[in-house]
């Protein structure tokens, strides 16, 4: 409980500063729209766009999201404290990036994103030494939204994390964590 208190305060204040660096924005805003290296409102609009996202889109709002993620924090601490990363800021990517949804998938398609902190396939096999069987994952996917039966797919969903350690919530915290410190690396 205390630590949700602690990230809606959070969220409070970064709503705050968003608000406070857009000056109310536009309802018509294009977080992401690039069009021009040059063009000094992107950063306006990705605030504008993310304040949206977060706080407006989370699933289920972002109470909801942060009680999700905060399933995944013994995990995200096993993690950080194993690569020397903060957990705050694991825990912020998995919320930013799946709302605390282990089979989130962006598009519907393994090929795509997918995971806790939605990574992509490429770059879990070639940069992060994860194993992705991308086909066996389309395939279990695909049964997977076509079965009724619960049971049937929690079975499913146990198959794909081991062809696709994306789905693997410890897998895919431990990989996020081997991209941070590359970029660190990198980056500083």
């Amino acid at each position: 409980r205390r630590r949700l208190a602690v990230l809606a305060v959070a969220v409070l204040a970064v709503v705050a500063l968003v608000v406070a660096l857009t000056r109310g924005g536009s309802s018509g805003v294009r977080p992401f729209e690039f069009s021009d290296p040059g063009d000094r409102g992107l950063a306006d609009r990705a605030a504008a766009g993310v304040a949206h996202a977060l706080y407006l889109n989370a699933p289920d709002g972002a109470a909801a999201t942060a009680a999700r993620v905060a399933r995944y924090r013994g995990a995200i601490e096993k993690a950080a404290k194993a690569g020397g990363v903060d957990p705050d800021a694991l825990e912020g990517l998995v919320y930013l990036e799946s709302g605390g949804e282990p089979n989130a998938m962006a598009g519907g398609d393994p090929a795509a994103a997918a995971g806790l902190t939605q990574i992509l396939p490429e770059t879990a096999t070639s940069l992060l030494h994860m194993h992705v069987d991308l086909a066996a994952s389309k395939r279990l996917t695909a049964r997977i939204s076509r079965t009724r039966d619960p049971d049937e797919a929690t079975r499913l969903e146990a198959q794909r994390r081991r062809v696709d350690q994306r789905f693997d919530p410890p897998a895919a915290l431990a990989g996020t964590v081997r991209y941070l410190r590359f970029a660190r690396g990198q980056v500083g």
